[in-house]
């Protein structure tokens, strides 16, 4: 069909009433933003279910909307009938693409899923061609989904917060203009929307989508907006066009503008060789404890120095970053959480106990720099020396699990 050949991630209501009696297929309704009526009323295709992001969504201190841990979405999808053999074609009741699709169709690429589709015109064409429609919602039963998380989709806060020195990615923000030249993300540049639609609102052909895109076909590109949803507009687009090294910065703007605005205390530096140095290099000492006055400081925790519990359960099965245990090796072979990798810490640390030089350091964490790490021991202290290793190291990716493997183990064991 000429049409699937340049749509690979659309359907046509030919191709979905052809098929649509077999048993992989599954139809999944999409309400528009904003509106509380479900996709499903007054009518719908045949065999549909209402499948909405926002119904798994979650917010975090920094942005709202954000995507679920992965047995949320699991949960959410096998309800609905869909496996890992399942072909999923999502539509809405609008002939448009709208954003509430896109960021469905990439939520299920994401979390492992690339057999999902759009139906090109929606619930208006499926009418138009002469297709049936039922009033009665359709009975739907569970099966099992499990996900497989595509860490090269997504982008955080961290690496974001390091291509702006970096300049690996180019980072394309979709809203309106005079939104952008009011705030941005430094160094993003800003894309016009309007130039992948056509004038029903849906994509260009792949040649004209090419053409739009061509300027940022040289670097890695990740989506932006205001909090991640109309970015997958922009990841859509640029699939079609041939372009596979895009990603999407979850939570947008809304999260890198709330914790940059979070005093979080950067400022802080460790003396080399302590007491000891000090006074071997002959500087003063005082007897008395100086009087020191109060004063006030108020904290925000930067969460993407942080990992929980159930982000290291969810990284078992998705692999998004490397997690790294620096207890001996006997005691890391006694028992460590899975997948984890051991490095200890005489690796980092020089004959006097101190870290070794930032070339030294470099090579140590070579291979580990296509993902980002956490740091982990046995409670979370021992940890902290790989983190300061790795920054040194200029690897600015890195967080620590507090807690490490005796909260792991105490709550796996539960």
């Amino acid at each position: 069909m000429i049409f699937l050949r340049r749509f690979s991630s659309y359907v046509t209501t030919k191709w979905l009433a052809s098929n649509i009696s077999s048993q992989n297929l599954k139809i999944g309704a999409c309400a528009l933003p904003g509106n509380a009526e479900s996709a499903l009323i007054p009518h719908h295709i045949p065999g549909a279910c209402e499948m909405n992001p926002s119904d798994f969504a979650i917010s975090t201190s920094h942005a709202r909307n954000m995507l679920p841990p992965a047995k949320d979405f699991e949960d959410y999808v096998s309800s609905r009938g869909i496996s890992n053999s399942s072909e999923v074609i999502l539509y809405a009741n609008v002939p448009h693409l709208s954003y509430s699709l896109a960021r469905l169709w990439w939520c299920f690429n994401v979390f492992g899923h690339k057999n999902v589709r759009i139906l090109y015109g929606g619930l208006p064409q499926w009418i138009k061609d002469g297709y049936p429609v039922k009033n009665e919602p359709s009975a739907i039963g569970p099966a099992e989904f499990k996900a497989k998380f595509d860490v090269t989709l997504l982008k955080s806060f961290s690496d974001i917060f390091e291509n702006i020195s970096s300049s690996r990615s180019l980072v394309l923000d979709v809203r309106n203009h005079e939104v952008f030249q009011n705030a941005h993300i430094p160094k993003s540049k800003h894309f016009n929307l309007a130039d992948v639609f056509n004038e029903e609102g849906n994509l260009l052909s792949k040649e004209k989508l090419q053409a739009a895109l061509k300027e940022y076909m040289d670097k890695p590109l990740v989506a932006s907006c205001q909090r991640g949803n109309l970015a997958c507009i922009l990841l859509l687009a640029a699939k079609e066009a041939g372009i596979s090294d895009a990603s999407l910065y979850d939570g947008s703007f809304e999260d890198y503008s709330s914790r940059v605005k979070s005093s979080n205390h950067k400022n802080v530096r460790i003396l080399r060789g302590g007491l000891p140095q000090w006074k071997n290099d002959g500087y003063p000492l005082e007897e008395k404890i100086s009087a020191i006055q109060p004063g006030q400081f108020k904290a925000n925790l930067d969460e993407s120095l942080v990992k929980s519990f159930d982000q290291i359960v969810e990284n078992i099965t998705s692999g998004r970053f490397h997690l790294m245990d620096v207890r001996k090796p006997e005691k890391f072979q006694n028992g460590h959480i899975p997948n984890a990798k051991n490095l200890g810490l005489a690796n980092v640390l020089d004959d006097d106990g101190h870290l070794l030089s930032k070339e030294k350091l470099r090579p140590l964490f070579k291979e580990y720099t296509e993902k980002p790490l956490v740091a982990t021991c046995l409670r979370g202290n021992s940890a902290c020396v790989l983190y300061l290793a790795a920054k040194e190291a200029g690897i600015s990716n890195i967080s620590i699990y507090d807690g490490s493997f005796e909260e792991y183990d105490s709550r796996a064991n539960s």
